[in-house]
């Protein structure tokens, strides 16, 4: 089991100021799905079994550039 810790604290951080920032309530519950599947994907054994290690880095990383492009849209 690979587990990036910099790409999941990112998004973690990122999910965490999209909840705090004003942003519509589809797009924080979106964001907070997105991460909490990508961390079930590499936490949870059946999961992380059956699942390759890209997807949820990917997931994570899709998340992390979504919040840069928010941050330079505002």
């Amino acid at each position: 089991m690979i587990i990036f810790i910099i790409p999941l604290a990112l998004s973690l951080g990122a999910a965490l100021m999209f909840v705090l920032g004003d942003y519509g309530l589809f797009t924080k519950v979106f964001v907070v799905a997105l991460v909490a599947a990508a961390a079930s994907m590499q936490f949870v054994p059946a999961l992380a079994d059956t699942i390759h290690f890209l997807i949820p880095l990917f997931i994570q990383l899709i998340v992390c550039g979504w919040w840069y492009v928010a941050n330079q849209l505002e």
